[in-house]
């Protein structure tokens, strides 16, 4: 059976901020359930065919580093980048901002911020909808929505929750009602087909961290959707999410 292994070349050991990687799959007898004797199949059990990697660099957004976190089905590809901007002093050291980005066919686009230094894209689905995280004007870390470069912050996505009562079985409320108290997201982590988004945040002053499912109210709705939240419980105790970047 002939199997494809990597090219002999310069791409594989070239230090890469971020890659996509393709496949090219070749139909070899393995795929008919036969093989060369060294594959430790049952027999008539198809194997998995031999893949060729391509590695593609994504590029940066005019710093010098980039990280890819996630990838569609179509070939989107989200993460962070550095941007072109002077370094910022911390206590920490030296650093350039870090947008989130989206790359699709060829082209990084800048995904920006909620108004504060760096965000991260965490996920995309076949739709080009992203999720992830972002610094607000504060500093601190929010979940935030994308759809066609406009980047939304999650929280002010939640649909308003009322007491439920058999006789309110979708929580519409009523009205002069005032709502419940909404958790304050502060990273999106997956979404899918569907637009189906996990996420992970606060409730009130409990430090805990908790996670959240997060259902689209309409599923067409792309560009401002509104998001019903589901509480999955505690995650852990004490714990504060991590650095964007990190």
């Amino acid at each position: 059976m002939t199997r494809i292994t990597k090219d002999n070349t310069d791409s594989w050991t070239r230090s890469l901020a971020g890659v996509v990687v393709s496949t090219m799959i070749l139909a070899s007898p393995a795929v008919l359930g036969e093989t060369d004797g060294n594959d430790s199949i049952g027999e008539g059990e198809p194997s998995l065919p031999a893949a060729r990697y391509v590695f593609e660099d994504l590029g940066t957004l005019g710093g010098t580093s980039s990280v890819a976190l996630g990838t569609s089905g179509r070939g989107s590809v989200v993460g962070w980048a550095e941007i072109h901007r002077a370094y910022q002093t911390v206590a920490a050291g030296q650093f350039r901002p870090r947008h989130a980005f989206l790359w699709r066919d060829g082209q990084m686009s800048d995904l920006g911020t909620l108004g504060g230094l760096n965000s991260e894209a965490r996920a995309v689905n076949a739709r080009d909808q992203v999720v992830g995280s972002s610094e607000t004007e504060t500093g601190a870390p929010h979940a935030f929505y994308s759809y066609g470069g406009a980047m939304l912050d999650l929280n002010d996505l939640l649909r308003d929750r009322y007491a439920t009562a058999p006789t309110d079985p979708d929580r519409s409320g009523t009205p002069g009602v005032d709502p419940a108290p909404k958790p304050v997201l502060l990273w999106a982590n997956a979404i899918n087909h569907e637009g189906h988004i996990v996420a992970c945040g606060k409730m009130g002053d409990d430090d805990r961290i908790r996670g959240y499912l997060l259902i689209p109210v309409d599923g067409l709705q792309l560009t401002l959707p509104q998001y019903d939240y589901f509480d999955l419980g505690m995650v852990s105790s004490g714990d504060t999410p991590p650095y964007i970047g990190e």
